[in-house]
């Protein structure tokens, strides 16, 4: 949870507490304990905080605001003595099953934009076979070319070499596989091509 922006840590210290005094069931159930500005919880929802309560991300986050909404009402009446919260868990989260949820590679965006990491894989599990069609080698094929052979690779745009490297100084014994350090050219904000001569 640290790593999520526009977290301050007194809200992270209310959700630990919270979920120390009992394990969340749902998003509803987490909704109602701990009070968080709409934006903090679409964030959480988008980064794949409560897949393991509600897989469907996207329909989650298409009824937030009706979860929002329960909550609210769910607070006031425990604040009036009409209600334990303990009585939100047997409440049901609303989820839009009707539309279609975000693809494993749009999930993995969202987790990566928000956090900054990608926890379930690396990227190029589902760009490898993208890349390959155009002709980019894994970093494990191209460090097994012969000599001479120019080779084409992609890696994360995880840490620019500073000052820039001289194109001739590059040794491909420097890749980290399925990850190349930054080249001049990039390809988007996770990719980054680069062309060696062995």
């Amino acid at each position: 949870l640290p790593a999520i922006r526009d977290y301050a840590l007194i809200v992270v210290a209310a959700i630990l507490q919270a979920r120390a005094a009992e394990p969340f069931t749902s998003l509803l159930d987490f909704c109602a304990r701990v009070p968080l500005h709409r934006n903090c919880l679409e964030n959480l929802l988008l980064c794949g905080a409560f897949d393991l309560l509600h897989e469907h991300r996207r329909g989650a986050l298409w009824k937030l605001d009706e979860t929002i909404a329960m909550a609210l009402a769910a607070r006031a009446a425990q604040t009036a003595g009409r209600l334990d919260l303990g009585g939100v868990r047997a409440m049901r989260t609303p989820i839009a099953w009707e539309i279609e949820d975000f693809s494993p590679w749009e999930k993995f965006l969202w987790t990566w934009r928000i956090t900054g990491v990608g926890a379930d894989c690396h990227a190029f599990a589902y760009l490898r076979d993208s890349l390959r069609r155009y002709g980019v080698s894994p970093v494990y094929e191209a460090l097994r070319a012969r000599g001479g052979t120019r080779v084409t690779v992609a890696g994360m745009n995880v840490r620019p070499h500073r000052p820039p490297t001289r194109p001739a100084s590059r040794r491909p014994e420097r890749l980290p596989d399925a990850a190349a350090r930054v080249p001049p050219q990039s390809a988007g904000p996770l990719l980054s091509l680069q062309t060696l001569s062995l």
